[in-house]
């Protein structure tokens, strides 16, 4: 009975293991790397102009502040906005820009050390009013 027992629990647990999944080929996945052409792979929306993806993405940092912040230009377009908390109960945004170009963005504000780390992600350029002491 002991062993009826034990190869009843081997076989649940077997059949409880996470399977391995085989349905898409090689070279059918998307992403990190590959993505369909025409995709921006920040959205995962089509371009009109498949040249924008040619380009690197801009990092802008944008004020946040209530004082100061309102109005901002330039947010809608970007294809990623991140928002931090900073020294002080106020936040930023670091907008990404890759597949449109906005006339006007701002107000433009200074470099924090999360923003290397976002530029690197993204591979991006940076545009800032400089960078705050401390840094």
């Amino acid at each position: 009975m002991r062993k009826v027992s034990l190869v009843l629990l081997v076989l649940i647990i077997v059949a409880l293991l996470p399977q391995h999944r085989t349905d898409a080929q090689d070279g059918d996945m998307i992403g990190p790397e590959e993505y369909p052409e025409g995709i921006n792979p920040l959205t995962g929306l089509p371009v009109y102009d498949p040249e924008v993806l040619l380009r690197r993405p801009i990092l802008v940092k944008v004020v946040n502040a209530p004082d100061m912040a309102r109005p901002q230009w330039g947010l809608p377009q970007a294809d990623v906005v991140w928002e931090y908390w900073m020294p002080g109960g106020f936040t930023r945004f670091a907008a990404i820009f890759y597949s449109q170009s906005p006339e006007r963005v701002g107000p433009i504000r200074s470099l924090r050390m999360p923003d290397f780390e976002l530029a690197h992600i993204y591979n991006s350029l940076i545009a800032t009013s400089g960078m705050a002491n401390g840094y």
